[in-house]
This record gives structure tokens, sequence and C-alpha cells, in this order.
């Protein structure tokens, strides 16, 4: 956005004190252009919103007219204006990324990532017999869900 302000006109001024002329002098005219430079454009982004306790996913910011950025949220401090990093959070988590023109004004954007917990491992027995007497044997199987 640009705008534009007209001090003066050009014209000669005499400056008159108790009809005195004490000097004349020349006013140029002067004019100045105020350049408003547009807010930065912030992007945040995750390859995966939700993921399992102990997982990952990518976050990535990008900007435009941005000359430096601050992060805020599961992760802080001076970032470039644009980058990617492997997160690995504990708990469910906004990521906010904050940048700033040459101008000092400011825009974010931000992204949430769910964490949900890992399910524990459960263990099932079966037993070919389940009741022998000393010295026979039986077959033991098991079977497991969510264990590695």
């Amino acid at each position: 956005m640009k705008t534009q302000k007209q001090i003066l006109n050009n014209h000669y001024k005499n400056i008159t004190i108790a009809g005195l002329v004490l000097e004349s002098i020349f006013i140029s005219s002067v004019a100045f252009a105020q350049t408003t430079l547009p807010l930065p454009v912030v992007s945040v982004h995750l390859d995966r919103t939700e993921i399992k306790r102990g997982e990952s996913a990518v976050l990535s910011w990008s900007s435009s007219g941005a000359d430096r950025c601050t992060s805020t949220g599961g992760w802080s401090g001076y970032q470039h204006p644009s980058g990617s990093i492997s997160i690995e959070p504990t708990y469910s988590t906004t990521y906010k990324v904050t940048c700033w023109n040459a101008d000092n004004k400011s825009n974010s954007d931000s992204v949430a990532i769910t964490v949900n917990p890992v399910p524990y491992p459960t263990v099932i027995f079966t037993a070919s017999s389940t009741s022998i007497k000393q010295g026979d044997s039986t077959l033991i199987r098991w079977t497991s869900t969510n264990a590695d």
C-alpha cells in the first residue's frame, strides 16, 4: 500500500516582523512516499496430524515477505523464514510460527498434532491340556497384540 502526502507548494515567503522584511526564502515542494510493506505470509504444515506416542512427524514452515521468524509451542526460539524438522512429541501439541517483515509487522500460522497413547500389549496363553499329572507334558501356545 502506498500513500503520498504533499507538505508545501513551491513559493517564496517573506518573513516580516514589525513591518520589516527580514529575509526572503524559497520554500520548495516537499513530498514523501510512505511505503507500507504487506504482512508476511506464513504457512505451517505437518505431514501427519495424528501419531501414536513414540512415532515422529515432519513439521515444515515457509514464509514470504518475512526477514525473521520465531516459533512457540512444542518448540521455541528463532527460526529461518522457511525450513523443516522431525518432531516426536509425547503429548498433543500446537506448533506456531510467527514471522516479521522489515516494518516489524507480523503474521502467524499454527498447526496441531494429536498424540495417541500406545495400547498396552496383551498376551493370551493356551495349553493343549489344562490338567496334567506330574511328569506329563503339555503344549503351551501364546498370541500377543500390540507387542513388537
